[in-house]
This record gives C-alpha cells, sequence and structure tokens, in this order.
C-alpha cells in the first residue's frame, strides 16, 4: 500500500473510532442522566471531542439517540437469532434458550437497556421507530408460527406481539435497573413459564420459532 493510499484509511479509522467513542458517551449519558437532561457538550466532552465534531457525525442528539438503539437492537437480535436458528429437542428447551440468550445479553448492557426500555425515549421519534420495528418483528414470528403449528392458533398476532413486547419492555428495564431484585435464572424460569404458557400450542414437539 502506498502513503497516498494508506492516509484515506487513516482517516477511515479516525472516523469510525471517534463516532465510536461518542456512541460509548452517549450510551453512558443518556442511561445515567436521561435523553432531556444529557447535553451535547456534556456528550462530546465524555467522548473527548470539540462539540463541533458531534454536529459532524450526527444531525442533532436524537440522531445519535437513533443510532444507539438500532445498534442495540441488531446487536441483541444477532445474538438471539444464534439461538433461533439451532436446533432443540424440545420447544421448552428452545424458548428456554432463547430467553436465556435475551435475558443475558441485558445483564451485560445494563446502560443499554435502561435506554432501550425508558419512558422517556419512548416518546422521542427515535423510540417510537424502534418500538414500531420490535412490534412488527415479534408479529412476523408469531404469524408465521401460527401458521406451523407452533403457536396457538386462537391468538391474534398484532395483539399478542405487543403483549409479549410490554412483557419484556418492563421484566428487563426494572431488573437491569437493579439485578439484585430477583436471580437470574428466577428471571429466566418465570419469563419462559409465561412465553410457554401463553403463546405456545399445547403437545407441540420438535423445534420452532422461539
Amino acid at each position: 500500500m502506498s502513503a497516498a493510499e494508506a492516509v484515506p484509511n487513516m482517516r477511515e479509522r479516525s472516523r469510525r473510532e471517534t463516532r465510536r467513542r461518542l456512541v460509548e458517551a452517549g450510551t453512558k449519558l443518556f442511561a445515567r442522566r436521561g435523553f432531556a437532561r444529557t447535553r451535547a457538550t456534556d456528550i462530546s466532552r465524555e467522548a473527548g471531542v470539540a462539540v463541533g465534531t458531534l454536529y459532524v457525525h450526527f444531525t442533532d442528539k436524537e440522531a445519535l439517540l437513533r443510532e444507539i438503539l438500532f445498534q442495540g437492537f441488531e446487536e441483541m437480535h444477532a445474538v438471539v437469532q444464534r439461538i433461533t436458528e439451532a436446533k432443540y429437542a424440545t420447544v421448552e428447551g428452545s424458548v428456554r434458550a432463547h430467553t436465556e440468550a435475551l435475558v443475558s445479553y441485558a445483564a451485560e448492557h445494563p446502560e443499554l437497556f435502561q435506554i432501550l426500555f425508558s419512558t422517556e425515549v419512548a416518546t422521542t421519534a427515535a423510540g417510537t421507530e424502534l418500538l414500531a420495528a420490535l412490534t412488527a418483528h415479534q408479529e412476523e414470528r408469531l404469524r408465521e408460527g401460527i401458521a406451523e403449528g407452533y403457536f396457538r392458533a386462537d391468538l391474534d398476532p398484532g395483539v399478542a406481539a405487543r403483549a409479549v413486547i410490554g412483557m419484556l419492555i418492563q421484566v428487563l428495564h426494572w431488573w437491569t435497573q437493579d439485578p439484585s431484585r430477583a436471580p437470574r435464572e428466577v428471571v429466566i424460569d418465570t419469563v419462559t413459564g409465561l412465553r410457554l404458557s401463553g403463546l405456545h400450542a399445547k403437545n407441540c414437539e420438535g423445534d420452532g420459532t422461539a
């Protein structure tokens, strides 16, 4: 690689690193102070950059919030998707593995979950967009599972999707605020039991969509 070719690569690496630091700073401050109380100057100071640099990467702090929300969602989805694509001998095993992956991810990223599911963020355009995406994804999975006989045939996918998302939002937001409120295994067991009893067809055997 020539010196001329190396310069753009170095600039791109620097740009990505700066963006990463801004996302990390925003995640930390939005979780601790709240979205409304966090200023652009606070974020830039935490990231160690000039405030103008924030606006080079994001049009405003809500654009940064959207990046944090959807980046977190994509990472969480990738973790859970690996579980969903695996094969399990029983439905209970599949649902438990899916729930365990979700709860474990929440435990490892508590600040992200305080932002993802906070009441304040839910009222922003980015939060509304994310909730709509989560609900649509869950509804699609329910429709597919009902057609395959994996989920109960009497379920309304739209209502059930919102019930599932609402339960997960409340439980994970509450639990990540203070994990001492309940042991991780209790959270996993309880959510797994509710999902099995509320969604899954009786006597359903084999693997399927969790």
